[in-house]
């Protein structure tokens, strides 16, 4: 007796940190799956031969961008001028529909060549495989999406590789190749201290102690050419 009553006090008691565990589990793994079913960011490309008319071979490639941005594009092989599709791309913005398991794009930026106008939303249902569908277009995803700020830093000059190193605090004097200098500049993007010199101008009480700063770094990089003065002479 004594003993059943025990069993029946104490065993959900003992029961209660395995039951929590599971249900952890069970929530970990919801949340797992929710993330497992929105889009993966990244470039989708989509084919479709002889779309319109015999040799269209059209191409759409939908970019699913970081801060919610969203392009689509479309291209063909084939010249409007020889029926082809016509080359156009728009810009959006991007949202997940969990419920109807697809991608929601609205424009904001069309193009007079074609494609879908402002503030249209453009549906891209999801599939099981993690592709989107544009119409009637499968979109397998083909890439990760552009790192703007390693395509900004390629096509800088190394005058302006050598601004942006001494306004982002860094010692450039012993970068040589453009190479050293998008190294250093990428140790200070990891850092969080990476500045462009077209970033603006900064707030009134900000801009003196960073234009000191500019000087203080430009004047340690920059060789002493200078004589010192002479001495005034004794009377």
């Amino acid at each position: 007796f004594f003993r059943a009553r025990w069993l029946g006090t104490c065993a959900p008691t003992l029961d209660r940190p395995e039951r929590q565990r599971r249900e952890w589990m069970a929530a970990e793994a919801g949340q797992a799956a929710t993330d497992d079913r929105k889009p993966q960011l990244g470039i989708y490309i989509g084919h479709r031969r002889d779309y319109s008319c015999p040799g269209d071979h059209a191409t759409w490639e939908l970019a699913i961008l970081e801060g919610a941005a969203a392009t689509i594009s479309c291209r063909s092989e084939l010249g409007p001028s020889k029926g082809g599709l016509q080359f156009w791309t728009v810009e959006g913005t991007w949202e997940w529909d969990e419920d109807d398991w697809e991608v929601v794009v609205t424009v904001t930026r069309d193009d007079p060549l074609g494609g879908p106008k402002v503030e249209r939303d453009i549906s891209l249902p999801r599939g099981q495989d993690g592709s989107l569908k544009y119409r009637d277009v499968e979109c397998p995803w083909a890439k990760p999406p552009p790192d703007r700020i390693a395509e900004k830093l390629d096509g800088m000059p190394i005058k302006v590789l050598k601004e942006t190193a001494l306004l982002s605090g860094l010692d450039p004097a012993g970068c040589i190749e453009r190479g050293d200098f998008i190294r250093i500049l990428m140790r200070a993007r990891a850092c969080g201290a990476l500045k462009f010199p077209d970033e603006g101008a900064k707030p009134a009480g900000e801009a003196p102690a960073s234009k000191a700063a500019v000087k203080a770094a430009a004047a340690a990089a920059a060789p002493a050419n200078k004589e010192p003065a002479a001495a005034p002479a004794k009377p």
